[in-house]
């Protein structure tokens, strides 16, 4: 109950994940040993950041030289996010779920196995009017999930206008999967 909720003015989901903000064991400015309890958004928003840092570095350490994008880490955390509630889906109260680093983190260990089950997708660019065709094969028993995220440039100013509640996103991108038998 102490924490930010959404949607955003124009109607995005926010959060996009949540942690823990509730009785956290927390230092404060007390002294150099002081701690309590505290809660809020000022105690989850650090748990999530702090573990997005420990998955780039994850990543860095198992591709030396090279980092993941920020729309891919988002993708990666929304993908691993365990869902809250009983509705199916994204809310404005808990966004995609509660963030989960260790699922994350194997999702990325994966990524770099050999014939791993997880695939990380990053691209520049959209060619060929925007669309982009990948193929997977799948078993067709066990659970299949595709997450699609992407850094979106700043929308238009809104002007003086309060709490503005026209879109704001520049690119609409949507996904669509195809099942294709091979029977």
């Amino acid at each position: 109950n102490s924490s930010s909720t959404g949607p955003t003015d124009d109607g995005r989901i926010k959060p996009d994940v949540v942690a823990r903000g509730v009785n956290v064991f927390s230092a404060t400015s007390g002294s150099n040993t002081d701690y309590s309890f505290l809660s809020g958004t000022s105690m989850a928003a650090p748990a999530v950041s702090g573990s997005m840092t420990l998955l780039l570095e994850h990543f860095a350490n198992l591709n030396p030289g090279f980092t993941i994008r920020a729309s891919a880490l988002k993708a990666l955390v929304i993908h691993t996010a365990v869902q809250l509630g009983t509705t199916n889906g994204p809310n404005y109260r808990t966004g995609w779920g509660l963030m989960n680093t260790r699922a994350a983190a194997d999702v990325i260990t994966e990524h770099f196995e050999t014939n791993g089950r997880h695939r990380i997708r990053s691209r520049d660019t959209l060619y060929n009017n925007g669309v982009v065709n990948l193929t997977y094969y799948h078993d067709g028993q066990s659970p299949f999930k595709v997450t699609i995220v992407w850094t979106d440039p700043p929308g238009p100013a809104q002007g003086a206008v309060l709490n503005p509640s026209t879109s704001r996103l520049v690119n609409d991108l949507d996904l669509r999967l195809i099942s294709v038998s091979n029977n």
